[in-house]
């Protein structure tokens, strides 16, 4: 199990040197391993460097533009000046995560969420019924918000609201 173990993190390092491992999560079913990483702020050669694993692949590259859209910011201002971190997992599973306050906009996170599960017709109704109509100065923070991408769909948008933000909307 140990040389499985150093296989697997050497299979998933980082995308740049400079990310920290934040996270490892492990799936007992299928026995894959996902490290979750922070990245700091990206001098010029890092930030083409990234750019360039991204472009790699044209799902990582509408994740990109997906983040990008959610920060209202071209792709490079957005990848240089917003916290994001992401994770690997397996061969090729990339996901991308931003926190609410390094966008610093609810209202942009709760917009762009809504339209992206309208766009997939994968339409959250639970999240529609409580939070559709909430004012914008209202609206909970949306914790961390998660950029997915698949190969045989398009790009996924997720958001978190803890249990203590989602109590003061549901009633008991």
């Amino acid at each position: 199990a140990e040389a499985r173990d150093s296989s697997v993190a050497t299979a998933n390092r980082p995308i740049l040197d400079s990310a920290r491992l934040k996270m490892v999560g492990y799936d007992c079913n299928s026995h894959a391993c996902e490290f979750y990483y922070r990245q700091p702020q990206m001098n010029a050669t890092e930030l083409h460097a990234f750019t360039q694993f991204v472009d790699a692949a044209p799902q990582r590259r509408s994740m990109l533009e997906a983040f990008a859209w959610l920060c209202a910011l071209p792709k490079h201002i957005a990848l240089q000046w917003v916290n994001f971190g992401y994770s690997l997992v397996g061969a090729g599973g990339f996901a991308l995560f931003v926190r609410n306050r390094s966008i610093g906009s609810r209202g942009r996170i709760h917009t762009c969420f809504l339209e992206s599960q309208a766009a997939s017709g994968n339409v959250s109704k639970a999240y529609a019924q409580v939070f559709a109509s909430v004012a914008e100065r209202d609206l909970p923070d949306h914790e961390i918000v998660t950029i997915v991408g698949r190969n045989d769909a398009p790009v996924e948008l997720r958001v978190g609201v803890s249990a203590t933000a989602l109590a003061a909307f549901v009633p008991a």
